[in-house]
C-alpha cells in the first residue's frame, strides 16, 4: 500500500529551502498529496538529501530540523535501513521508566539526563517492534510550500504482517482527549484506554544543564520520549482495529470550539502524535483493509446518554462522571462518548448499505410491474 506522511520543517530552517528554490535545486511538479495545500517540489538531484538524526535532515549539506521520530515505527525503520549512517539516542531505559507506574519524577529525570549525556548509537541497534514492514520510496520524496511553511513529504510502500480476524467483528468508537488520550469502546462493550504519559520534570532538569546543548537536548528528548510512549500504544490500537473492527468512528475534533484552550489542546495533541494518528495513520491503515472510517462531530457526544439516548448538558459536569438526568445511567464520560460513536458507526454502515441497495430494489420493483 502506498502511503505518504507530511513532516513539518521548522520555520528556522525554511531559508535553506528558499535558497534551493532560488538556485533551482528543487523544481515544481504537477502532483497532489493529501493534506498539502500549496506547490509541490521535487529535488533536481536526489543526492542533495541526507539524513542527519531523528531531529533533522541535511539539504545540500545544510541542516533542516524535522521531527523524523514522529513517523510510525515501520516507516522510521525504513528510513534507518535506507540511510544506515543515522545515529540516535537510545531511549530504552527512559521509556521503561516512563511506562513504570512505580517510577517517580526523580527517577524519570535521572534517566533523561543519562540519555542526554550518553553517546548516540546506531539506530538499528535500538529495539523497535512493529507488526508491518515498510519501504521508503526515496524517488518520491517531495516538498510542499504553503502559507504555513514547508513540508517534507515522505512516501512509503507498506506491507502488513497483520490479517483481519474472520470472526468476532465489532464496531469501534474512539473518544479523543488529553486524559486519557484515547478511549476505545466496541459494540460488545470492551473498553481500552491510552493514557497520557507522565510529566517529565523539565524545569528541574534544565537547571542542571551544563551548557546550551544539554538544555536543548533535554527539551527535545523529553518530547520524543513522551511521543514514543503514546505512539507504541497507538500502533497496538491500530492493529487491534485491523483485526476486529467492522467500522471505526472517531470524533471530528473542532478545536475552534475549545475557544481559549484551543491552542494548548492542539499543541498537546500534536506533541503526542494524535493529529498524525487521526489524519494519516488511522485512515491509511484501515483503508488498506477496507474498514470504513467515519468522523462524527464532537458536539453533544459528551451530553448524550448511551443507554436512553437522551441529550442534556447537565448530565456531565466538568471533570465529573457522566450521570444521565433522564434514566440515571452512570459511567465514565469518555466511555459513554466512545459507546455512542461505536453505535453510530454501525448505524452509518447500515444506512450506506441501504443507499447502495436502493437502486437494485427499484429495478426489481420495476421488473415486477
Amino acid at each position: 500500500m502506498f502511503v505518504t506522511y507530511n513532516m513539518p520543517i521548522f520555520r528556522s530552517s525554511s531559508q535553506v529551502l528558499a535558497r534551493m528554490l532560488a538556485a533551482e535545486a528543487i523544481e515544481p511538479v504537477a502532483e497532489t498529496y493529501s493534506g498539502c495545500e500549496g506547490t509541490i517540489y521535487a529535488l533536481v538531484n536526489p543526492d542533495d538529501l541526507r539524513w542527519h538524526d531523528e531531529f533533522a535532515i541535511r539539504l545540500q549539506g545544510q541542516q533542516c530540523q524535522v521531527n523524523l521520530y514522529a513517523l510510525p515505527t515501520a516507516e522510521y525503520l525504513a528510513l534507518i535501513q535506507a540511510q544506515n549512517e543515522i545515529r540516535a539516542f537510545d531511549l530504552g531505559s527512559l521509556l521503561t521508566a516512563l511506562a513504570d507506574p512505580l517510577s517517580n519524577s526523580k527517577t524519570i529525570g535521572q534517566q533523561l539526563l543519562d540519555v542526554v549525556r550518553s553517546d548516540k548509537v546506531a539506530v538499528n541497534t535500538v529495539p523497535y517492534v512493529s507488526t508491518y514492514s515498510s519501504v521508503w520510496l526515496s524517488h518520491r520524496t517531495r516538498f510542499c510550500r504553503s502559507e504555513k511553511g514547508w513540508l517534507l513529504i515522505l512516501a512509503f510502500e507498506t506491507i502488513s504482517g497483520c490479517r483481519p480476524s474472520m470472526g468476532g467483528k465489532a464496531g469501534f468508537g474512539l473518544d479523543v482527549g488529553l486524559s486519557p488520550v484515547v478511549t476505545a469502546v466496541n459494540t460488545r462493550g470492551d473498553v481500552s484506554r491510552i493514557e497520557a504519559p507522565p510529566a517529565i520534570p523539565i524545569n528541574d532538569l534544565l537547571s542542571q544543564a551544563r551548557n546550551p546543548r544539554e538544555n536543548h537536548l533535554i527539551q527535545r528528548i523529553a518530547h520524543e520520549a513522551q511521543h514514543a510512549l503514546v505512539r507504541n500504544q497507538l500502533e497496538e490500537l491500530i492493529e487491534n482495529l485491523v483485526q476486529f473492527a467492522t467500522v471505526v468512528v472517531v470524533e471530528d475534533l473542532d478545536l475552534v470550539g475549545f475557544q481559549r484552550s484551543a491552542r494548548r489542546i492542539d499543541r498537546q495533541l500534536r506533541d503526542l502524535g494524535m493529529i498524525d494518528f487521526l489524519k494519516a495513520w488511522l485512515p491509511q491503515r484501515l483503508g488498506e483493509f477496507g474498514i470504513p472510517l467515519y468522523r462524527e462531530p464532537a458536539a453533544y457526544t459528551s451530553q448524550l446518554c448511551s443507554q436512553c439516548v437522551t441529550r442534556n448538558g447537565r448530565s456531565r459536569g466538568s471533570g465529573e462522571p457522566f450521570v444521565c438526568t433522564h434514566c440515571g445511567y452512570r459511567d465514565d464520560p469518555h466511555v459513554n462518548a466512545a459507546t455512542i460513536l461505536a453505535r453510530t458507526g454501525i448505524g452509518q454502515v447500515l444506512r450506506d448499505l441501504q443507499a447502495q441497495l436502493r437502486p437494485f430494489s427499484r429495478r426489481i420493483e420495476a421488473a415486477d410491474d
